[in-house]
């Protein structure tokens, strides 16, 4: 996920930089600009988290601002900032939908405790949702988060269960405590329950003084228990019971300790086939499992997989000086994959384009997947594709630019035709060109 970006919309550099320093301990990108007009073209380049804005500006004024914001239905919260403390004017920008105001000199400890906020919510506005299994799972995490049941997010590894554990944490009361993940399947049997539930000093062998567990390191917060099936079914037991009770008791502890914790768990199994197997508890299935969220795989909901790429781009080349961007061919490449892997060989892949790819494009030619999933290569002979390629994909040209003469060039109506969606149909358009095949530019920008 790539930094937040923070708008800073003040005309003196002295002050933009005093602004700017109240953000030191963010992980947010601060973007300075010095007029209204700049702040809207800023707006219309890239997505920004927030905005704190001088309401007295050569070009515009605060109100002017805020009026073009709320036309655009922009839901970004904007601060507005002054020179002077004025109580017509707090109300006036206030009334307009600015979150707060700020009067200078800057009080740079409320100020951090504002924008504090305003990130946390706004953390997890940059996670791709382009696919409607997406939007929709995430818009029902956003109900849920307002709830304190226990939730269980299935789905297969590397497939984001632990973002929407994040998000569910980012967007509950919750959000300004602690968030504890604990790795259950990367911790030893005979560690685990010392780990989670703490000890006493002389409780084993260089127990030489006592140990809060993950328990309790996430009072008031969320716990994550990651892998949840891996628990050893001698420690479910005691665990089902700390969920239950709201209470833990330390290894050679003599007393229980209240606990206020939400618990979140996430697993790659069908629980509903350990349990029948007798490998998870059933009681402890059911008090786990009171809301559950299933996550799909990538190859599922496909409409996330360039977006993600896109965005992985601009995680891992974010130190250069312009970002490459992928060519048609290689979009379809990563369209075209079954990814086993999920997103995390997703992350993989374009980490390795980054390191071939030459210039301002990512190609074809970068993509390096793993070798035991590889496509199938096609039949070459003397150093040409095989007849049967050449005619699949002559006979897939034709049957696309038929169905776009018979709709009139909608991308819209063509893909619903063809059983592909309009992204995949763009991207098959797009290298058809660069094959040298004449399409009409009105096909690319018909979307109706």
């Amino acid at each position: 996920m790539s930094k937040q970006k923070v708008l800073i919309v003040e005309p003196n550099r002295d002050d933009s930089e005093s602004i700017r320093s109240v953000f030191d301990e963010f992980s947010a990108e601060t973007v300075p600009v010095f007029s209204g007009r700049s702040a809207l073209d800023t707006l219309s380049s890239c997505h920004v988290s927030l905005v704190v804005i001088n309401t007295r500006l050569r070009d515009f004024d605060g109100s002017d601002f805020l009026n073009i914001i709320t036309s655009k239905t922009l839901s970004i919260p904007v601060i507005a900032i002054s020179d002077s403390a004025s109580v017509r004017e707090s109300v006036n920008v206030m009334r307009m939908g600015a979150v707060d105001y700020w009067v200078k000199p800057l009080d740079k400890q409320y100020a951090r405790e504002t924008v504090k906020n305003y990130l946390q919510q706004n953390s997890y506005k940059d996670v791709v949702l382009e696919s409607d299994h997406s939007r929709q799972l995430f818009e029902i995490a956003r109900r849920v988060a307002k709830s304190d049941v226990s939730v269980l997010v299935t789905g297969e590894s590397g497939s984001g269960k632990e973002v929407i554990c994040r998000y569910l944490h980012a967007q509950s009361s919750r959000a300004a405590a602690p968030f504890v993940a604990v790795n259950c399947a990367a911790i030893p049997e005979n560690m685990l329950e010392s780990l989670l539930f703490g000890y006493e000093k002389g409780a084993f062998t260089g127990a030489y003084q006592s140990h809060a567990g993950k328990f309790e390191q996430a009072q008031g917060g969320t716990i994550l228990l990651d892998e949840i099936s891996e628990i050893p079914t001698a420690l479910q037991a005691k665990l089902l019971r700390v969920i239950q009770e709201k209470e833990v008791e330390r290894i050679c502890g003599n007393k229980p300790i209240a606990l206020n914790v939400r618990v979140l768990a996430t697993t790659n199994r069908n629980l509903k086939e350990e349990v029948s197997n007798g490998n998870f508890r059933e009681d402890l299935y059911y008090r786990l499992n009171v809301f559950p969220l299933h996550l799909r795989p990538l190859r599922a909901r496909t409409e996330d997989i360039i977006p993600l790429a896109k965005a992985l781009i601009n995680k891992h080349a974010s130190f250069s000086a312009a970002k490459p961007q992928l060519s048609a061919a290689a979009e379809l490449s990563l369209l075209g994959y079954k990814w086993p892997g999920n997103i995390r060989e997703l992350e993989n892949v374009i980490q390795r384009a980054l390191v071939l790819a030459g210039g301002e494009s990512i190609t074809e030619s970068a993509l390096m997947f793993d070798a035991a999933e590889q496509p199938q290569p096609a039949l070459v002979e003397n150093g040409s594709s095989s007849l049967l390629e050449d005619a699949v994909k002559n006979s897939e040209q034709d049957k696309i630019l038929e169905v776009m003469e018979q709709v009139n060039g909608s991308r819209k109506k063509a893909a619903a035709i063809l059983g592909i969606s309009d992204r995949t149909l763009r991207y098959k358009l797009a290298k058809l060109r660069d094959e040298g095949c004449e399409i009409p530019s009105s096909y690319n920008a018909k979307c109706a």
